[in-house]
């Protein structure tokens, strides 16, 4: 061992076993230490104060130098199996290699922890440093920003702003950074990914750039209070709990995005986010929303909300759904392109679910197709702006709100068409629905209506034909022929009456003021009223009840 107050300058030792230091040892101003030893190096006496640099050789075995008034002025290489260092104020790391699997390089420093320029860190196992004040209260840069750095392990850190370059795949552990000016900031040759069980708590901006590799952020306990920036290929982002939002990001392949946030911008984007591949976004927190408006996505977009949460984008083209699940409102804006459900081949890539409204914004000359038959929109859907032709297809009954086509507009749905908003439809419109009958939620009793009876509605007056009416059945099933049945008593040709409790009615309802259309053609299990505000052609009606047209001009029938 060796010892010193400070009057030794450079000291240098070769020792062909291990070596211990059991006092302390202070060189003078600019004094530089140097140690070759052939077995573990430790630190059983006072604290180490050296000046100038340090540099320790001692491989295959263990470097640990933990006392916490050590104190390191110029940079510290090592070379050796498993390091610790310890150091009461900033540090520079040197040249080292740790080659040790169980602690790895592990750096405490109470002040910054920064790389001599030109040298490279390598470690086989895991890197731990952390820049932090000993009562917890002050975090430390941490600059290890070299471009020859190579970590094998997980790298942790505790730090105010973060810096770490590595020469190819980097794998991120448990870290904390709190700082603001710079943030988190990662580069790698290889791909990034997080230790499995571990988190991202990150207060400023999170940069990660990883050039054409993956990025994998994947733990559900990651925390990114500000943005996150990206570069790289197939990326998957999880925020945990907290809100996500990403900001100027480029990736070559598909990103993958997911939090637990209930707000109104729970995963949003606050630059544009550039994706050459598919988009998947997902909240799955209860009223959780998405807000994603400065989307540059080439493949598909896929969007999951729970609860009451809505779903907002905009892409810089045309839009290409996959799997839309959204528990409140869907607003999806196409700046210059078409919105559709299907591939260049035609081939289905998802279905819509929407709880709350559809509302799709479209740029002139596009087409909107939303034709899956097993989509479902609960709310209106509307349709704004310029587009060409329009196809919508629902599974369930359709509320169209404010839709405008250029050219021509198909709606098919499995129940009732209606509007709570302007059909504007330069040219032809045609209205399908292909659900069953219509029918009546009726008291049972001992008499059943025959097959081709004839029921009326003694307070509506409406009239329909029975397909089917089982005496201990408590539903009856008809063909409308005028009028709309409401909550009354109904008697058929027989004389048998029934008193109805809810009326399930198929039908096509277009009586919004403001509709316009070129011409129409229909198809239903029931009756149609339509209004136009100008005249209307009627090209094809296949109904099993009433059609009643309201025009501002001629109707004219050619079909």
């Amino acid at each position: 061992s060796l010892s010193s107050g400070g009057t030794l300058a450079n000291v240098t030792v070769r020792n062909s076993d291990a070596f211990d230091f059991g006092a302390a040892l202070t060189l003078a101003t600019g004094g530089n230490l140097i140690l070759t030893a052939g077995g573990d190096v430790t630190q059983t006496g006072g604290a180490l104060t050296v000046p100038g640099t340090t540099t320790i050789t001692a491989l295959d075995s263990d470097v640990t130098l933990t006392n916490a008034s050590n104190n390191f002025t110029g940079a510290v290489s090592i070379q050796g199996q498993d390091v610790q260092v310890t150091d009461s104020d900033s540090l520079v790391l040197g040249a080292s290699t740790a080659t040790g699997a169980t602690t790895g390089y592990a750096i405490i420093a109470r002040g910054a922890v920064t790389q001599l320029s030109g040298t490279a860190l390598t470690v086989t196992g895991p890197t731990t440093i952390t820049a932090q004040s000993s009562d917890t209260s002050t975090n430390y840069d941490v600059t290890l920003t070299n471009a020859s750095n190579n970590f094998n392990g997980a790298v942790a850190i505790t730090g105010s702003d973060v810096g770490i370059t590595d020469i190819d795949t980097l794998v991120l552990g448990a870290s904390t950074v709190t700082g603001t000016t710079t943030g988190y900031d990662v580069i790698a040759g290889g791909a990034v990914t997080q230790l499995s069980g571990t988190a991202l708590a990150i207060t400023g901006v999170t940069t990660i750039n990883a050039g054409s590799n993956d990025v994998t952020l994947a733990n559900t306990s990651n925390g990114f209070t500000d943005a996150v920036e990206i570069t790289g290929q197939v990326v998957e982002i999880d925020g945990g709990t907290t809100k996500l939002k990403i900001g100027t990001s480029i990736i070559g392949g598909d990103l993958t995005l997911t939090s637990g946030n209930a707000a109104d911008d729970g995963i949003t984007d606050s630059g544009t986010v550039t994706v050459g591949g598919n988009l998947s976004v997902t909240n799955d927190v209860n009223n959780g929303a998405i807000d994603m408006e400065t989307l540059a996505v080439t493949g598909t977009i896929s969007l999951v909300t729970s609860g009451s949460g809505d779903a907002t984008v905009a892409n810089t083209t045309g839009l290409k759904f996959a799997d839309v699940r959204v528990g409140g409102d869907l607003a999806a804006t196409a700046s210059n392109g078409a919105v559709t459900q299907r591939d260049t081949s035609g081939s289905q890539l998802g279905e819509m679910d929407i709880d709350g409204t559809t509302t799709i914004a479209v740029s002139s000359a596009n087409d909107v197709t939303l034709d899956i038959p097993s989509n479902d929109f609960t709310g209106a859907v509307s349709i704004t702006g310029s587009a060409n032709d329009i196809t919508i297809k629902d599974i369930n009954a359709i509320d169209l709100g404010a839709v405008a086509a250029a050219r021509d507009y198909s709606v098919s749905a499995g129940g009732a068409i209606t509007d709570s908003g302007a059909q504007v439809i330069t040219r032809a419109a045609t209205f399908v629905t292909d659900g069953d009958l219509p029918t009546l939620t009726v008291g049972s009793t001992s008499n059943a209506y025959e097959v081709g009876e004839i029921i009326t509605g003694l307070s509506s007056g409406a009239t329909g034909i029975v397909r089917e009416g089982a005496a201990d059945s408590t539903t009856v099933t008809y063909v409308a022929t005028s009028g709309t049945f409401t909550t009354e008593t109904i008697t058929g040709t027989s004389g048998t009456t029934r008193t109805v409790t809810a009326v399930a009615d198929v039908t096509i309802l277009l009586d919004h003021p403001n509709n316009s259309f070129g011409s129409i053609n229909i198809t239903g299990n029931a009756g149609a009223t339509i209004n136009s505000a100008g005249a209307v052609e009627l090209t094809g009606q296949t109904l099993l009840g009433n059609l009643t047209v309201t025009a501002g001009g001629h109707v004219t029938d050619t079909g």
